[in-house]
């Protein structure tokens, strides 16, 4: 056998099985110069291995290459294997006598004889032998190895994949969960930008009428500085065409004159003072002086035709002749026809002052720039009047009617009014100063700064009720103790001062300052809105913050729910506020904080507050009154006072988490000693259990105030 044929014995496993075993069990090599030629197997082409021919070609082959094929390679018969039987002993022995080398000593024998060799005779066999058990347990240990491996692989993903799908299961949950909030959060800013849109475009809308109507503007009127209101030239139905209405919408030219007392424009009009005084009554109250000399009276119509005022022309004649002289009889065949005949009352510009009024009946009549002065009214009836501009200067009005009339721009300086009720009036520019009301009813709207002049008034038993006083100082007048305050409002006061309130107890008070720490508040501030804690309870509570107004309630988690999402929108940006809490098991506790609440996207942003504190009110032993205590925040860590995430409700440090749904959710925490003062002595359990009665906790209701210290 060739060089060439020994190596292709030698990679005969790769050619064919049942070689492979034969040289894995015998391991041999055919010796060269060996004629082979007739014994090669035309299949695997080796010399044969358990030889067997085929009947009807004559062609030998190995028994196990016979196996592998379907028809005879060299005669191509379908029925191949039927037709073989074992070749003659002849061939059989000659394969026997083939020299062969053996593969573990190197010996060499004839290869009918190998088999006794190796068993008997080579060295290296049974070392061989001992390999090839090795192998095979080794290859029986890998496969049970790789099974029990498999099956862990495969309980493992099986694992997996039920966690994942759990996994996604909870994912898809918390999505849609928050997909829900952002949704209620959107609906609920976008209702709250609506709202604010509206707001906004209310306070245009109110902007633009308060300047084009309100807008004050400073004149030179022929040398003398005058402040007016814009409006009563722009929008001004009793003389539209006006002249001044052109002059400041641009239509007409404005000359500007200079001045170091006003940084604002001051315009140019060129008319004497006195009578732009008389222009610019007829203008806003449609009134004129009584007594005007004739030359007044002329330089008055003709300063109005250089201004464009062609209605007061008009008045002016109308006037002279009601002016004329009126005797009582006259004057009530006047009355008494209009009342006859169902029709409007017009007394306007008449000098009234020697007519008895007494007990007659003026209802409903258009009184306008009449004069009453010094006149003593008693029972006369003008209610629901238009009154505008009248003079009832030194008058005393006696049980007269004046309700729901328009006392706009008239003089009541120096009146006494007895029993005489001012209810439901226009008083817009009317002057009461060192006016005198005894036993009354007034129900007027004081602020300071309107046009009504009480300056020196004086109130003897007198009902205030439905009354609104609005940023005024209270004057003693008015705070006498003969005065009745049943009803009302006080608005926007500094009531600091005021030691004794106790007569406003059942008014209404809005955005007032107060001094808590006196005694007689307590009896005044009756509309308090906390359901968590008492009225006694609240103004202990309420010093501490230093707070100088009724705190405002601004978010109630029963009102308006339990998440972040609808704590932050009504208490960002609104200032210090009060935070009280009303656990499961009815402990109240909360905290302070004096910096604003904001809403970041980190849940890890916290804002510094040196002055925040955390408290709980427990009841004493007879269970009837509360106990205050206060936790202070440490300095060494005030800047994780409170934590102002987005979808937090209150947190103050990590002493006082709330979950949101806390009315359901059993995950709220405290644990005081964090960031702010601990109880001395107290466990660690027991700083956790110590604010809501457990820790974790649920959530009765949370109320949010705020708190006003200026």
């Amino acid at each position: 056998m060739t060089g060439k044929e020994q190596n292709t014995h030698q990679i005969l496993p790769k050619a064919s099985s049942n070689a492979l075993q034969t040289v894995q069990s015998e391991q041999y090599d055919y010796l060269e110069d060996q004629n082979v030629d007739e014994l090669i197997c035309s299949i695997c082409l080796f010399p044969f291995v358990d030889p067997i021919s085929h009947s009807t070609c004559g062609n030998t082959f190995c028994s196990t290459c016979v196996e592998k094929v379907v028809n005879c390679p060299m005669c191509g018969e379908d029925e191949f294997k039927k037709n073989c039987s074992p070749s003659a002993k002849v061939v059989i022995n000659m394969l026997d006598k083939l020299k062969v080398r053996c593969g573990m000593c190197k010996t060499i024998v004839p290869r009918g004889e190998l088999k006794d060799h190796q068993d008997k005779y080579c060295p290296l066999h049974g070392a061989y032998q001992q390999v090839e058990e090795l192998k095979k347990k080794l290859e029986a240990e890998h496969l049970e190895k790789l099974e029990i491996a498999q099956k862990e692989l495969e309980e493992k993903m099986k694992s997996l994949q039920v966690d994942h799908e759990q996994y996604l299961q909870k994912a898809q949950e918390n999505l849609t969960r928050r997909e829900e909030e952002l949704l209620q959060q959107a609906k609920k800013k976008e209702e709250l930008l609506e709202n604010q849109m509206k707001e906004l475009k209310n306070q245009v809308v109110a902007r633009e009428k308060f300047e084009s109507t309100n807008k004050p503007i400073h004149l030179n009127v022929g040398g003398t500085i005058l402040t007016v209101s814009l409006g009563a030239f722009i929008h001004n139905e009793r003389e539209p065409d006006n002249l001044f209405k052109k002059m400041f919408t641009g239509e007409y030219p404005l000359y500007q004159t200079p001045s170091k007392k006003f940084n604002d424009p001051i315009y140019f009009i060129d008319c004497d003072p006195v009578i732009f005084k008389l222009i610019l009554d007829w203008l806003k109250f449609g009134i004129i002086g009584n007594e005007l000399s004739d030359d007044m009276k002329q330089s008055l119509l003709c300063s109005c035709n250089s201004f464009g005022i062609e209605n007061i022309t008009k008045h002016l004649k109308e006037k002279h002749k009601q002016v004329a002289k009126m005797s009582q009889f006259d004057f009530m065949n006047v009355v008494n026809l209009a009342r006859s005949q169902k029709s409007k009352l017009n007394l306007s510009g008449l000098d009234l002052r020697k007519l008895v009024l007494n007990s007659t009946d003026l209802k409903n009549a258009e009184i306008l720039g009449s004069d009453f002065s010094g006149m003593n009214l008693k029972n006369t009836d003008f209610k629901g009047g238009i009154l505008i501009g009248c003079n009832f200067s030194n008058c005393t009005l006696t049980s007269v009617r004046i309700q729901d009339c328009n006392l706009e721009g008239c003089d009541f300086s120096n009146t006494i009014f007895k029993n005489t009720d001012i209810l439901k009036n226009n008083l817009s520019g009317a002057n009461f100063e060192n006016a005198q009301f005894e036993k009354c009813k007034i129900q007027w709207h004081f602020k300071k700064g309107r046009d009504n002049n009480l300056k020196y008034c004086k109130f003897v038993d007198c009902n205030f009720d439905g009354s609104i006083f609005e940023e005024i100082d209270f004057f003693e007048s008015i705070l006498s103790s003969s005065n009745i305050f049943n009803t009302g409002t006080i608005k926007n006061a500094d009531l600091r001062q005021w030691k004794d309130l106790s007569k406003f107890k059942e008014m209404k008070f809005d955005s007032c300052v107060f001094n808590f720490t006196e005694e007689t508040t307590k009896d005044i501030i009756v509309p308090f809105e906390c359901d968590i804690i008492d009225f006694e309870t609240s103004l202990a509570l309420y010093s501490h913050t230093e707070s100088k107004a009724i705190p405002q309630l601004l978010y109630k988690g029963t009102r308006d729910g339990f998440n972040g999402y609808s704590f932050h929108p009504k208490c960002d940006n609104r200032g210090p506020t009060l935070t009280i809490i009303k656990s499961e098991h009815d402990q109240i506790f909360g905290g302070f904080t004096s910096k604003p609440w904001t809403s970041n996207r980190s849940p890890q942003t916290y804002v510094s507050d040196e002055s925040a504190f955390i408290f709980k009110i427990e009841k004493d032993s007879t269970n009837q009154n509360y106990q205050f205590r206060k936790f202070n925040i440490k300095q060494d860590k005030k800047q994780y006072a409170i934590n102002v995430f987005e979808g937090f409700l209150p947190k103050f440090g990590e002493d006082i988490y709330i979950c949101n749904d806390c009315d359901s959710q059993n995950q709220s925490y405290s644990g005081l000693g964090y960031a702010y003062e601990s109880p001395n002595n107290f466990s660690s359990n027991e700083t956790q259990s110590y604010l809501a009665g457990s820790s974790p906790f649920k959530v009765k209701e949370i109320e949010v105030f705020l708190i006003k210290n200026y």
